[in-house]
């Protein structure tokens, strides 16, 4: 019968043994939440040319193509032939202008000298004043229509290009769609593209959270669907400030160097991100 105080005693210590070692330390500081590692954040993109790298091929006047110099694949550079025009009207009157300023010209020359010796024999008083000023009139007259010849040859030179269609940028020749004998009205036809791929803009879709995490200037991953490798990094340029009405998503533009032109323009890209969890 004594014996039964004691087992009472010895279980309740040990009950009590397993609840101090169940419940943590009062005074055990508190475990501090860490910022994970860097998490990607990758969405889709397509490649464009930038505005400023393309180059339209079209006709400024309604005349027939009579001969097409290039064609798609070739590397052309500012100022290139690429399309001539019939111009056998303004080549006439190009002639025709140059024939004028020749013959203002001789005439201009000829009455320029008069009026040097018309002014050393003023000097002397052997040349009345209303002659000197005839022969001064008649020089600076003939100097005035040379100056409106020259006008009018210029005006002739720069119509006369108007017949070549020619290349408004260095790049490549994406497409075109012309032949001799077409004709088509100014501005309502276009007859190809020109494109230069060194430099290529990335348009993406972010959710507005997702946009939360890119701001302009940060470094973003290029990367071909089935590729091991990244195609490119770029720089975010634009972040935009409204979504777009329809989808909601925010536009953001990566700006990616293309010197190899690795990349082609309106191709699906993924893009990466780097950014912080938490963020």
């Amino acid at each position: 019968m004594k014996m039964l105080p004691i087992v009472a005693c010895g279980l309740i210590l040990g009950v009590l043994a397993v609840c101090e070692l169940a419940s943590p330390a009062a005074d055990a500081p508190a475990a501090s939440a860490q910022p994970g590692p860097a998490a990607p954040l990758e969405v889709s993109g397509r490649t464009r040319c930038m505005l400023s790298r393309r180059g339209i091929i079209a006709s400024a006047i309604l005349r027939p193509v009579v001969e097409v110099l290039v064609g798609p694949g070739d590397r052309v550079t500012k100022g290139q032939v690429l399309i001539k025009l019939f111009d056998l009207e303004p080549q006439a009157k190009l002639r025709v202008r140059e024939k004028e300023l020749r013959s203002i010209e001789a005439k201009a020359q000829y009455t320029r000298r008069n009026l040097e010796l018309a002014e050393r024999s003023r000097q002397t008083g052997a040349l009345p004043e209303n002659t000197y000023n005839e022969i001064r009139a008649t020089a600076l007259s003939n100097e005035a229509q040379m100056l409106a010849a020259e006008a009018e040859l210029s005006l002739a030179q720069s119509e006369l290009k108007l017949y070549a269609v020619t290349a408004s940028i260095d790049g490549e020749v994406a497409w075109l769609d012309v032949s001799p004998g077409t004709v088509s009205w100014p501005g309502t036809l276009i007859w190809g593209e020109i494109v230069d791929l060194r430099e290529l803009d990335i348009r993406c879709e972010l959710s507005p959270v997702q946009a939360e995490q890119v701001a302009v200037g940060q470094l973003a991953e290029i990367w071909l669907d089935g590729k091991v490798e990244a195609a490119g990094t770029g720089k975010v340029v634009f972040v935009g400030k409204v979504a777009d009405r329809n989808s909601g998503f925010v536009p953001v533009v990566v700006r990616v160097a293309n010197s190899q032109e690795r990349l082609r323009a309106e191709v699906a890209v993924k893009v990466r991100f780097q950014t912080k969890k938490g963020k």
